[in-house]
């Protein structure tokens, strides 16, 4: 978050100023044709691109990409497939080939790409493109740059992702290497960011890239930090990291400090959950998109002839919902339903002040949103924001408020804590969201007393706990149902069968801890000591532990019909099951209904009665 300014909002601040988190991101694929020469290589090369391409139109469909080649023998033109009326004048450069232009994300891109992965010669590209015995780089830098500049759309962030083997493109000190260098400071001019990733382990950065990546920059060598190639090539290889939120404001809110005081402030959320898209039906036979409409019909009685029944669609307008009071139904439409749901306008409302002490770190029930001023709606916001967080930071107070994000909803109690930058925070207030009544529970495992335990059997718990411990890392703990999800999308839309399957990684190793267990003996030794019956001393695990996480379902004893009718005669329905119900039912000659066990239960005992 940017440095304090007294005078925010009272001068003007310049367009070219301001900072936007909005918009498109342009993306070249810089590929060294030389890397051809090693299949393997080039094959990784090409699957870093597409799983990057995936990453992509996931994140945003509107981001620009391009691919381009260096180092080639021939400069031949994109693909007809790739290109439309709008590209009639592709760039070109010497020993340089637009393999796709720039263009932006969609799925005959992606595919034509993952077509070119797959095939079995790179769509011919020894005879197509070929391998140029010199270096083209200084002219591949000048392209991707022209690529951007020309683009027709206002790109957010502009970067290039160069792969290579050659560490040192031309020999120091020739003309063609300070030519490099110059059009690396060019790059860093057009704000155009590089990203370096060699696709051998064994790679000297020194040669000539240091100084380049610090040219392009604009950090000195001592200062710039690289990650190693094979974690790059891991980092996009790897799906997950890329699906982040875009920098931007939660909410505009207004501040009121009494009721002829206010300010405007901005909500910024510091932790987002990974959501999936709302669903959409598509038709199985050629997957088009059924659109739905949703419309209420009431039945009445014709006027004219009263055993005929007639339906007639009700408008939202015309909809009402009832409720009886004192034996009369009192009618509400929606918009009064609605302002009666209005407790508080949206908004934040100052209600006092508290010491920090008070507030228990028990009480965070949720993640935590930051607070910021604006003077997006109320000019001087910035002042008074200032002067409230000073005084609460001098006087180690917090304020209490109530917080109504959006419209329609109920007001939450918060309380604002100050921050700076120093504790390890920005400088602003952190939104704490404090529990109320409902949110308050009781933990059984508290209340009830703690058994008694000899000190071999707590040392022996010890053990157990220690051999089954793990070092424990949230990146290694993707969300399996996100992971499905996406894969069975890129199924769907990719018409791919073959895809590797999705790995849950939450679902703990059993290989591992029977391993343990049977390493350090401590099944027999546990049960010895605890006298559990039904000892598994093999290690081995029963039905329902193959691994997936599950455990075997305890079926209720059998009954038979008189003894289900007597337990459903004294309304004890805890003692049969559902499928007991229903065959009990089925055996009356009746069809059983919809519902839930309850349900089933009652209209089981109005048959015996």
């Amino acid at each position: 978050m940017s440095e304090w300014n007294l005078n925010d909002g009272i001068e003007d601040v310049d367009d070219e100023e301001k900072v936007s988190f909005t918009g498109r991101d342009g993306t070249i694929y810089l590929i060294d044709a030389d890397i051809s020469k090693n299949e393997e290589h080039f094959f990784m090369c090409l699957s870093c691109i597409e799983e990057d391409l995936l990453k992509g139109i996931l994140a945003n469909s509107r981001d620009m990409v391009s691919v381009v080649f260096y180092n080639t023998k021939n400069s031949p033109p994109p693909s007809a497939q790739l290109t439309d009326n709008e590209d009639t004048n592709i760039i070109s450069a010497e020993n340089c080939a637009t393999f796709i232009p720039l263009k932006p994300l969609s799925k005959n891109l992606i595919q034509y790409f993952k077509n070119f992965r797959q095939s079995s010669n790179f769509f011919n590209f020894n005879e197509t493109h070929g391998i140029s015995n010199g270096s083209s780089f200084s002219e591949a830098l000048w392209l991707c740059s022209r690529l951007i500049i020309r683009c027709n759309y206002r790109l957010h962030r502009s970067r290039i992702i160069l792969f290579t083997n050659n560490e040192l493109p031309y020999m120091n000190g020739t003309k063609e290497q300070n030519d490099a260098l110059i059009r690396a400071k060019d790059l860093l001019d057009n704000k155009i960011d590089v990203d370096l990733v060699p696709l051998v382990d064994e790679f000297n950065m020194d040669a000539f890239y240091m100084e380049f990546l610090s040219a392009a920059s604009g950090i000195p060598p001592d200062e710039l930090r690289l990650d190693s190639p094979a974690t790059q090539r891991e980092h996009m290889l790897h799906r997950h990291p890329r699906r982040n939120n875009r920098k931007s404001c939660l909410r505009h809110i207004n501040f009121e400090l009494a009721d002829s005081v206010s300010l405007s402030c901005n909500i910024y959320s510091l932790t987002r959950k990974a959501r999936k898209p709302n669903a959409i039906n598509m038709l199985r036979e050629n997957k088009e998109i059924v659109l739905a409409k949703r419309s209420y019909v009431v039945e009445q009685q014709s006027a004219e002839d009263p055993e005929e029944v007639v339906q007639r669609e009700v408008l939202p307008g015309q909809m009402f919902k009832g409720q009886m009071i004192c034996g009369k139904e009192i009618l509400f439409s929606s918009d009064e339903m609605k302002k009666m749901k209005e407790i508080q306008d949206v908004g934040l409302r100052l209600l006092g002040f508290k010491p920090l002490a008070a507030l228990k770190p028990r009480w965070m029930i949720k993640h935590c949103l930051f607070l910021y001023p604006s003077e997006k709606k109320i000019n001087g916001s910035t002042k008074v924001f200032r002067a409230l967080w000073e005084k609460c930071l001098e006087k180690e107070k917090y304020a209490l408020c109530t917080l109504t994000m959006r419209r329609l909803t109920s007001p939450k109690y918060v309380a604002l804590v100050p921050q700076t930058i120093a504790s390890g925070g920005n400088d602003g207030f952190c939104i704490v969201f404090l529990p109320v009544e409902t949110n308050i529970g009781v933990i059984d495992a508290l209340v009830k007393p703690l058994p008694d335990v000899t000190p071999e059997q707590q040392s022996l718990s010890e053990l157990l706990c220690k051999k089954l411990r793990f070092k424990y890392s949230p990146e290694n703990f993707p969300n399996p149902a996100l992971n499905l999800f996406y894969k069975r999308l890129e199924e769907t839309v990719y018409d791919d069968e073959e895809m590797e399957d999705v790995i849950d990684a939450t679902l703990p190793d059993l290989g591992r801890q029977d391993e343990q267990l049977v390493k350090y003996n401590i099944l027999e030794r546990f049960f010895m000591e605890f006298g559990t019956e039904d000892v598994v001393t093999s290690g081995k695990r029963g039905a329902g532990g193959q691994g997936d996480g599950t455990r075997a379902k305890t079926s209720k004893k059998d009954l038979s019909e008189s003894q289900i009718e007597e337990a459903i005669r004294n309304g004890r329905i805890e003692a049969v099951t559902v499928p007991q119900i229903k065959d009990f039912i089925r055996s009356r000659n009746a069809h059983a209904p919809n519902g839930a066990k309850q349900a089933l239960f009652e209209f089981s005992q109005r048959l015996i009665d």
